[in-house]
């Protein structure tokens, strides 16, 4: 799903949808400056920030947010 130049897509989701968040765009940071290991942990390696957020998108294409990874301590803002 693309909205407003962010992509957004739903990594290995299970049974009922609910998969990690991961966002693309011009707009997110591109990665840690001189910290290539938090940067392979953050992105994934075409290029998508992995949130730390379990959701899944709906019918109508809205994001649903269902819980976080362990551990995890980026959070997102939706504006």
């Amino acid at each position: 799903m693309i909205n407003r130049g962010i992509a957004v897509k739903i990594d290995n989701p299970d049974v009922n949808g609910d998969g990690e968040i991961l966002f693309a765009g011009r707009n997110l940071m591109m990665g840690y400056l001189g910290k290539p290991e938090k940067t392979a942990e953050t992105f994934t390696a075409d290029g998508w920030l992995k949130s730390g957020d379990i959701g899944r998108l709906d019918s109508a294409g809205f994001l649903l947010i269902t819980g976080r990874i362990k551990g995890s301590t980026f959070l997102f803002k939706v504006f």
